[in-house]
């Protein structure tokens, strides 16, 4: 049987071959909140009033801002969320990193006698697949991140080391390194067990989303330290059918955020305009506090670091130089215990309100997403070049329904 590629969509008049760097064609009209670029943009789609020096007030009355790791689907529900990563090297600062305060009910949830998460905040959460509650087995197999799984991205010096291809066939000249990104997260995932062991049931568990969160701040951090601003939005692992399928290609649809690209991804804007990160936690022997009570300084072994505090039963022997690792709780004879006079209990699993849901309103969606469509779809394009008329020039080429008038060279 002969393999089959897939073709990529380009557009009139441009070739796939000829290996130049190529840059991000961002849409010019953004047909959703998810092409658009700025607050401005964001403020549309929220039904934002809109300031001349560009604030913009939210039906609720609050001011849309900068997020803290932006995620546009959540804040067309609630405009002040914004998702935390999950450094997991704070874990694997521990003996036993399962003994983290973060798998118990105050926190991440805490799983019962046949693995399912029935406590804490995401006790209830059905999966796809039906199941009563989200599965884990943690710390069963693999392993958190590490702080030397992070400083070996940090110190490689091309984009192909980070985005690294995981799964070459025979013929891909690029060598395998399991240190690799790809690979390293992956160890997390194994981590965790159960439902974020299975790609295709990993999505069930919200922790899979702060994970993620932690491995786009490791990839951004290698590009601010790492790149020039120009090669940040134009350096890409080379296309190559040996190293990777074709949908991971640059000019390859970023599926389901059509007609976005992969190498649109790469943008400036997102960090200049929509979202930053927080910074990691860290501690001096002088200073040793790491800004949370789910937090410790481990002094005891080594530089000193931030670590997750341990959940009753954790392990505590090792931490020798007066720290208190326990949460709520003290290191009798190498293990944690409760404190008699601390009562542990989880917060309310119920909602809570804290400002009317932002209803998105119908707009318009019907657009031309390239300045020449109209006399591309005038030459004929609309029938030769299916692919990517279809993608960015649904007005001219009728595929879609326009509620304003169409004009001739727009």
């Amino acid at each position: 049987k002969k393999a089959t590629t897939k073709l990529l969509a380009l557009p009139p008049g441009v070739s796939a071959a000829g290996g130049k760097a190529m840059a991000a064609e961002l849409a010019p009209i953004a047909s959703s909140i998810y092409q658009c670029m700025d607050l401005q943009c964001v403020c549309t789609y929220l039904r934002g009033n809109l300031a001349p020096n560009g604030a913009c007030t939210l039906p609720n009355g609050q001011m849309l801002r900068k997020a803290i790791r932006f995620e546009f689907a959540l804040r067309q529900i609630d405009p002040s969320i914004s998702l935390p990563y999950w450094d997991s090297t704070l874990d694997s600062a521990l003996p036993r990193p399962a003994d983290s305060i973060l798998f118990s009910p105050i926190l991440e949830g805490a799983t019962n006698a046949q693995g399912f998460v029935d406590n804490g905040p995401y006790a209830g959460f059905r999966t796809l697949e039906g199941q009563a509650n989200v599965k884990r087995a943690v710390g069963a197999q693999g392993a958190p991140f590490t702080q030397s799984d992070i400083d070996w991205v940090m110190n490689q010096n091309e984009v192909d080391q980070v985005l690294a291809f995981s799964a070459p066939r025979q013929g891909c000249p690029y060598r395998t390194d399991y240190n690799c990104l790809e690979y390293t997260h992956g160890n997390g995932h194994i981590f965790i067990g159960g439902d974020m062991y299975d790609t295709g049931t990993s999505a069930n568990d919200p922790i899979f989303f702060l994970h993620h969160c932690f491995v786009d701040y490791i990839w951004e951090q290698w590009r601010q330290q790492r790149q020039t601003r120009a090669d940040r939005e134009t350096l890409y692992p080379p296309d190559n059918a040996f190293c990777a399928s074709p949908q991971h290609f640059a000019a390859a649809t970023m599926n389901p955020f059509a007609p976005m690209r992969n190498i649109d991804g790469l943008s400036n804007k997102y960090t200049d305009n929509l979202y930053e990160y927080a910074a990691r936690p860290f501690c001096t022997q002088a200073l040793p506090r790491c800004g949370s009570k789910f937090l410790f300084c481990d002094l005891s072994r080594g530089q000193p670091r931030c670590a997750s505090k341990l959940k009753v039963g954790g392990q505590c022997g090792s931490f020798s130089m007066g720290e208190n690792p326990c949460f709520n709780g003290a290191c009798v004879g190498g293990v944690c215990v409760a404190s008699t006079q601390v009562v542990i209990t989880p917060p309310p699993i119920s909602p809570i309100t804290t400002m009317r849901p932002v209803v998105i309103a119908p707009q318009e969606t019907c657009f031309n997403e390239n300045q020449c469509c109209a006399p591309w779809a005038a030459k004929g394009e609309c029938n030769r070049n299916q692919a990517y008329m279809g993608e960015w020039c649904k007005a001219s080429c009728g595929l879609c329904r326009a509620q304003y008038r169409l004009v001739d060279g727009e």
